[in-house]
């Protein structure tokens, strides 16, 4: 059973179309501007800002609710030591300040939070200022685990810098396959949903049904043995 308040952020998540669901139509993602043979996805999330280079439906009470989901996370996991924040550019960036502003409301001051910029045609991520740090134990935080080549990117960006990663933390878990990824690269990872629980709260809510379910998941599922 999902916490009342992961319930509740992901109906506005579906209301104001962060999260859309079509198994008839379906949509188009990135992936179709290189290959549009391959077929729609009948799953949708844009978890992004109006503010953001791709705009997004997200206002700031919807960042501010994920945000303390994420906090509340973090507190949860054992071992979750850390000295800093890094949201990943760019939809991660505003869920990092609103943990922020979490961390604060418990612990008196703000973490410090560490900045990423994407380089030129896609050529991974730099920690803006770059200056070396001793060690320093940071979180990766992001909105959905999709692929697993940006998290990885930031990653390399802050251990460049002589960071390390204490975890990868992210509001929803979209591909379990390149969660693995990251695992296989010994870095941990923690989402406060899976997709999974996401489609079956939909279903018992009437948002969609039990076959939009299956369908849904099945396209999940040979889409990550594709990649």
């Amino acid at each position: 059973m999902l916490d009342s308040d992961v319930r509740d952020v992901l109906r506005t998540l579906y209301n104001c179309g962060a999260i859309g669901i079509d198994t008839k139509k379906g949509f188009e993602l990135k992936v179709h501007r290189t290959d549009p043979n391959q077929p729609l996805s009948p799953i949708y999330f844009n978890l992004r800002t109006a503010d953001n280079p791709k705009p997004g439906p997200l206002t700031w009470d919807i960042v501010s609710k994920i945000g303390k989901l994420l906090f509340e996370k973090s507190e949860s996991l054992t071992g979750n030591k850390y000295d800093s924040i890094c949201g990943i550019p760019n939809a991660g960036t505003p869920f990092a300040q609103a943990f922020a502003q979490y961390f604060y409301h418990k612990y008196g001051k703000f973490p410090p939070i560490i900045q990423l910029k994407k380089l030129p045609n896609d050529c991974g991520m730099q920690v803006v200022g770059g200056t070396k740090s001793k060690s320093r134990r940071s979180i990766l935080i992001d909105d959905v685990i999709s692929k697993a080549l940006s998290k990885l990117e930031a990653t390399a960006a802050l251990e460049e810098v002589g960071d390390i990663v204490s975890y990868i933390l992210v509001f929803l878990d979209r591909q379990k396959k390149e969660a693995n990824i990251l695992r296989n690269h010994n870095y941990l990872v923690s989402s406060v949903v899976s997709v999974e629980d996401a489609l079956v709260f939909y279903r018992d809510e009437t948002i969609i049904s039990s076959s939009d379910v299956d369908r849904v998941l099945g396209y999940l599922q040979i889409e990550g043995c594709a990649s």
